[in-house]
């Protein structure tokens, strides 16, 4: 099995990164034999071209660090953009208040330490599951729907832990998408399945926490996925920004009163 190949890139920034990286010493051989760094200037002789030459979506992770100031950079940017895969990582914790924040930054931290050394889905759901069972919570547990995108071959790559499965929208009409999971550290030694979706140009994919469908209004109706599939269907061919917006102003004309958090993350595929 071949190497994930990794690149870094540094725009304006202090160098801390790369500084953290080098600080490993003799240590940084673990790195090198763990992944295949195919574009690092800043510590190896690397070029452009040598980036432009890559299949779109081969590099599994790219490292930007700092701010863009200038076109170079930008440029840059955008090239290693369209080279690397993605991974979207969309959830949510049980309960509400300061302990489902902090349960949630632990979440958060633990997801931004696993997820570069883990290329499937279903391998990060159960190295995340596995790590918040060894720090187990009462009554505490993680819904999250993990997305891979590959640019190249526009396909996704799906593993879910009881989030609610993205609502897809392709030509006007919501497809039907099964994945599903056990939430993250209610259960030890869980796996997770992994389902593929192939995406066309125009597709338009929306992540959504409970707090949409769930919305109340005064008469004591939740908002629900239909209406919501409704929305979608009709704003589906505008771009992601506009859908998004098309989504919240339904939200407001049902109700402007908020009981829970709302999110919402639309993807539209080109």
């Amino acid at each position: 099995m071949s190497k994930p190949k990794v690149a870094f890139y540094w725009c304006a920034s202090c160098g801390g990164c790369e500084e953290t990286v080098l600080d490993l010493a003799e240590g940084v051989l673990d790195v090198v034999n763990a992944v295949d760094i195919v574009f690092w200037p800043v510590a190896m002789d690397f070029k452009e071209s040598d980036v432009q030459a890559m299949e779109d979506g081969s590099i599994a992770v790219a490292f930007i660090n700092g701010a863009i100031c200038n076109s170079h950079q930008r440029h840059m940017a955008e090239l290693l953009r369209r080279k690397a895969q993605t991974v979207v990582a969309f959830g949510d914790v049980s309960g509400k208040g300061a302990a489902a924040a902090l349960y949630g930054s632990l979440m958060s931290g633990l997801l931004r330490t696993l997820a570069p050394r883990r290329r499937r889905p279903a391998e990060l759901m159960r190295a995340l599951n596995d790590a918040l069972i060894e720090r187990k919570v009462e009554a505490r547990y993680v819904t999250l729907c993990v997305l891979l995108w590959d640019p190249a071959t526009l396909q996704i790559v799906m593993a879910n832990a009881g989030a609610l499965p993205p609502m897809i929208c392709r030509g006007g009409e919501i497809l039907k998408i099964r994945v599903e999971g056990v939430p993250l550290g209610l259960l030890d030694a869980r796996e997770y399945e992994e389902v593929p979706f192939q995406a066309v140009p125009g597709d338009a994919i929306v992540l959504y926490s409970d707090g949409i469908t769930d919305h109340m209004n005064a008469a004591g109706h939740d908002y629900g996925r239909g209406r919501l599939a409704q929305v979608v269907r009709a704003h589906s061919r505008k771009p992601a920004v506009e859908l998004t917006a098309a989504i919240f102003d339904d939200l407001d004309k049902f109700s402007t009163i908020a009981f829970d958090d709302q999110t919402v993350f639309v993807m539209k595929v080109k």
